[in-house]
């Protein structure tokens, strides 16, 4: 007898027409209410405010916008606490220079959006965020670009497509050597995690069903490159220790190409910047 939880997975994985507009007004309410939160923190870090002031405003924000809970414990990590994948915390005191990085989604009508952005409290990206900052959010639009339903593209495909782009990109800025024996095992050390997963009824969606599936329209999946470089990290240039940095959309495959459902929120630079400078109404 087939297993029914693998059959429902197989059927769960492809969004109806139904399924895909309640995950683009998922993606749509967590992508304003972090939009709400960046705006606010630049306030907070200057006040000594804790990263549980921005937690609990990114929940209020969502759930006045309709949703009926998070889709999993927000991680609201600031300076250091960035560099740790799962920092669950979200209790220190907000430093006016670092970067924060928040890692936050909604659950509307059961359907979750899963987003992560980071950004500099003081408003501006430091030379050094900048350089970091640019290598991530190019991995996150050269792969976005790839996310095609072409019969051979899958999420294994693009995580080796993530990791080659993030070599080269830490190979540009000087923080690796290509001819370094050690280089290729370090990118994957400060780029430590898949570039995604399946997003739906779940957060992590249909687990069942194989990374190696080639994308069809319908699917729905995370693109989430990032680097994060420990403070006493020896091998890490020191302009670049104590950094981490995760910029994650969520991704409607169609026949054409990716849309992206989490467009709402800013990850351009200037962008970023402009928002963070807005008056708070």
């Amino acid at each position: 007898m087939r297993n029914p939880r693998l059959l429902a997975e197989k059927l769960r994985v492809k969004k109806s027409t139904a399924e895909q507009n309640l995950m683009r007004q998922s993606a749509e309410l967590s992508a304003k209410s972090h939009g709400s939160v960046m705006r606010a923190s630049r306030d907070a870090a200057q006040r000594g405010l804790s990263e549980a002031v921005l937690s609990a405003q990114f929940e209020f924000e969502c759930r006045v916008a309709g949703a009926e809970r998070l889709a999993y414990p927000s991680v609201v990590a600031g300076g250091e606490n960035a560099t740790v994948l799962h920092y669950m915390h979200n209790d220190a005191t907000l430093a006016d220079g670092s970067l924060l990085l928040m890692d936050a989604g909604a659950s509307l009508h059961g359907y979750s959006s899963d987003i992560t952005r980071t950004w500099p409290l003081s408003g501006r990206f430091s030379a050094a965020q900048r350089d970091l900052y640019a290598a991530v959010l190019d991995v996150n639009l050269r792969v976005i670009s790839a996310c095609q339903a072409d019969g051979t593209t899958s999420l294994n495909s693009l995580h080796r497509l993530s990791v080659q782009y993030t070599f080269e990109n830490l190979v540009s800025l000087g923080v690796l050597k290509r001819d370094d024996p050690q280089a290729f095992a370090r990118c994957q050390r400060w780029y430590p995690h898949a570039i995604g997963h399946w997003l739906g009824l779940d957060v992590h969606d249909t687990p069942s069903v194989s990374s190696s599936a080639p994308l069809e329209p319908g699917m729905v999946v995370t693109v989430e490159p990032g680097l994060y470089f420990g403070a006493e990290d020896s091998d890490a240039p020191s302009w670049c220790r104590g950094i981490g940095i995760r910029i994650e959309d969520d991704v409607l495959i169609t026949a054409a190409a990716g849309e992206v459902l989490s467009c709402g929120v800013p990850k351009e630079p200037g962008a970023v910047e402009e928002l963070m400078h807005r008056e708070l109404v």
